[in-house]
């Protein structure tokens, strides 16, 4: 996660990391600080966002890491949810996986990349785009869970994007899967931004 501020106080920027560990919670870490132009926006910079979304299949979950793994007690066809997983790529109007009741001035959004990974009895969800609405990954891997279910056949995930009917995508997966694993900006190419989920396998 980034974020940005403005101070005047004397603390060397690079020094603000050290300050700010002293006085947060164990749980909460800054990796990194230092001072960057006046008009830079943590959020509003960004170029593009990578999240991953973690499972873990098989009958009983996982005692450690249980906080950070969705549970999902049976078998999933895995070769029809990678299909789907394909069709999410590109530029399309996601308006089908925002939360209902949520208003957007566009729901038109770029997937450069996505990734199902299955490291036995661990899956995860990589997706890189230039923008998500709110709860667009966990209703996508919501709705990828069906179609491992067997409940929505992959081939549907392009209706459900032409129509933008919220009814007709799986249920929002819960959030504790869930983890923004990197925000990339300008000083990055988009090459690099695309190459990333292939060079993490």
């Amino acid at each position: 996660q980034v974020a940005n501020f403005l101070t005047d106080s004397l603390i060397p920027p690079h020094r603000f990391s050290l300050a700010l560990n002293a006085v947060l919670p164990r749980d909460i870490r800054v990796v990194e600080s230092r001072e960057v132009e006046a008009d830079f926006h943590a959020r509003f910079c960004a170029k593009a966002r990578h999240y991953r979304y973690s499972m873990f299949i098989g009958p009983s979950g996982p005692a450690i890491g249980r906080h950070y793994y969705y549970h999902i007690p049976v078998q999933l066809d895995l070769e029809a949810m990678k299909k789907a997983v394909e069709l999410f790529k590109g530029t399309h109007d996601f308006k089908a996986f925002q939360a209902a009741g949520r208003v957007s001035k566009t729901t038109v959004r770029t997937i450069y990349d996505a990734k199902l990974t299955w490291q036995q009895p661990y899956l995860y969800f990589d997706i890189i785009g230039n923008g998500f609405l709110y709860n667009m990954v966990r209703i996508i891997v919501g709705t990828l869970i069906y179609v491992g279910k067997g409940k929505i056949d992959y081939r549907e995930i392009e209706n459900i994007l032409k129509t933008g009917d919220r009814k007709l995508a799986g249920p929002t997966a819960p959030p504790h899967g869930l983890c923004l694993e990197k925000v990339f900006y300008e000083e990055e190419t988009e090459q690099f931004v695309l190459d990333t989920l292939g060079s993490m396998y």
